[in-house]
């Protein structure tokens, strides 16, 4: 990870804490950060499977909540029926939190969020931790409340090592003939994790923690650096200059939503624009992410991209060289996209060859190549190959595929 933070980043970073320093206290576990394991969420491991009530009680505890303020309810929809396709666009109402009374609170689980493990784990803490900062008083509206700043103060409660770890998710049930996908990705942006992480321990300096281990190792140096610029911050200094106000607050909410606008955000979301089909509107995301970023080659590989998908053949291809100059591309999403481009350009054996290179450089699953490919093969008049491809990317859960196969049925 190529670590850079922004000034305006760290000054909303170092606001935000002093806030909740500032109505909270210093935190109360003293430089740690809770793991999820029998220490820290005994009754959860006490079941032998996941029992919510279980689950509810240990958060409570840890957050100095009371369990009897705080029930749940299930909810069911199409995703439960079990033998009926289909196929989600755009967010998904799975969990949402209201006020049953002044002191009171009501989750709503949808029950398909249950089965997504780091999913469910990582948008129940967050729900939790909206109610803590409902129950200090801070906010007075707890859906305002943005996930860039629970985030952080999940980091000040303890709770940033399990929110780090279930922060992405991609993931496959299968039951019966049927299978349920889904990709989970938050939208906290890994530079600002890395500073939230290195303030909290300039809270505890003095501390050797443990909890920095478990992290990767480019975070953990990452931290470091981040740390070493606080030797000259006082905090108690801060701590006296700073007031609380809801002018305060509301600014810090305001700069949190635009906190993700990086260039990296608008490239992220761009992508999850792109997945759920909507070509034309991820494409404007990506063309922010390179006007902010211009040696950004995942945005400029992403932009050419979805201009070639819209018939922009050339201005898609110029993005496309640019991207290989930055040397931060990734080849096989590279070789895919000039494959692509060659395809709608008629060069059917050129296409060919790169997407070859495509396969030979896949490190990780590459989204749609099977995909393509398994158009290029159709138009090779090499049926039988076309649709074993096509069954791969269908097995993937890319809805064009699934699409294209139950047209050949």
């Amino acid at each position: 990870m190529n670590f850079k933070t922004e000034e305006n980043k760290k000054k909303w970073i170092e606001t935000s804490f002093l806030i909740l320093i500032k109505a909270c206290g210093f935190p109360k576990n003293k430089g740690e950060q809770y793991l999820l394991n029998p220490q820290f969420f005994p009754n959860t491991y006490n079941s032998k499977k996941l029992e919510i009530d279980n689950l509810f009680q240990d958060l409570s505890n840890l957050l100095d909540l009371n369990s009897k303020k705080i029930t749940y309810e299930i909810t069911y929809d199409l995703r439960d029926s079990g033998n009926t396709p289909y196929a989600s666009r755009g967010k998904i109402n799975e969990i949402e939190i209201s006020k049953t009374d002044e002191n009171s609170f009501c989750i709503n689980i949808s029950n398909s969020l249950i089965d997504t493990q780091k999913k469910f784990i990582y948008t129940l803490l967050i729900e939790f931790i909206r109610i803590k900062l409902v129950d200090f008083k801070l906010f007075e509206e707890e859906n305002n409340i943005s996930e860039h700043f629970i985030f952080l103060a999940g980091i000040y409660f303890g709770f940033g090592i399990i929110l780090f770890e279930n922060r992405s998710e991609v993931g496959t049930i299968r039951t019966g003939f049927w299978k349920k996908t889904w990709r989970f990705l938050s939208p906290v942006l890994p530079e600002n994790i890395v500073y939230s992480f290195a303030f909290y321990q300039k809270l505890f300096p003095n501390s050797n923690p443990n909890w920095r281990k478990i992290l990767p190792s480019d975070f953990q140096k990452n931290i470091e650096k981040s740390f070493n610029l606080y030797s000259d911050f006082d905090i108690e200094a801060k701590l006296e200059n700073i007031t609380i106000s809801q002018e305060l607050i509301k600014n810090v909410l305001e700069v949190s939503e635009n906190n993700g606008l990086t260039a990296t955000a608008k490239n992220n979301i761009g992508y999850r624009k792109l997945k759920e089909g909507l070509v034309q509107e991820s494409a404007a995301y990506f063309r922010e992410a390179v006007k902010d970023k211009n040696n950004f080659g995942y945005a400029n590989d992403n932009l050419g991209y979805t201009l070639i998908l819209q018939g922009n053949l050339e201005e898609g291809l110029n993005f496309l060289k640019h991207a290989t100059t930055t040397g931060n591309n990734d080849k096989g999403y590279s070789y895919r996209n000039l494959a692509l481009y060659h395809h709608r350009k008629g060069d059917l054996i050129e296409a060919k060859k790169l997407y070859e290179l495509a396969f030979d450089n896949q490190n990780i699953p590459i989204d749609f190549l099977e995909y393509h490919y398994s158009k290029l093969l159709f138009d090779m008049n090499d049926k039988e190959n076309a649709i074993k491809f096509l069954e791969t990317a269908k097995d993937k859960g890319e809805q064009v595929a699934i699409d294209k196969f139950n047209q050949l049925l």
